[in-house]
């Protein structure tokens, strides 16, 4: 692996890369296209992949905010590339969390609001039944 420098000598390839200051951390910044990400959550599957998701957009809670989700597949040294996995053009959608079922379901939860109306928001999901490959459509879970 690569050594990692400072913030502003990474780039933004999903490369891991050892740590200068910890050689027992290990690190990636994962590309994103949008100005603004959040709230990443990851969760290591029963398969031994770890997979990230986050929200991203021009700012929080604007309607342009999507969930993404991309991973990092069991011995490999870069992540996957970004997958959008909602784009309501009305709401923000922010906040997700992973969750693998014990018959091996991939939930991805996460909110879902209109903009500057966090009194809006309502709890969405979405399931893979193939660790994150393909996606269920979107269903909602609490209005």
């Amino acid at each position: 692996m690569s050594k990692m420098g400072t913030v502003e000598q990474i780039k933004p390839d999903g490369l891991l890369r050892d740590c200068e200051d910890d050689p027992a951390l290990v690190a990636a910044y994962l590309p994103s296209k949008d100005k603004e990400t959040h709230a990443s959550f990851l969760l290591t599957l029963n398969n031994g992949d770890l997979v990230c998701a986050w929200f991203a957009g021009s700012e929080e809670g604007k309607p342009d905010v999507s969930i993404y989700f991309s991973r990092l597949p069991k011995g490999a040294d870069r992540w996957e590339g970004e997958v959008k996995l909602s784009d309501d053009p009305e709401r923000s959608e922010q906040n997700p969390v992973l969750f693998e079922t014990p018959d091996g379901e991939l939930w991805l939860l996460y909110t879902a609001q209109l903009y500057n109306g966090q009194d809006t928001s309502i709890v969405r999901r979405r399931v893979s039944r193939d660790q994150g490959t393909t996606w269920d459509p979107v269903e909602p879970v609490v209005r």
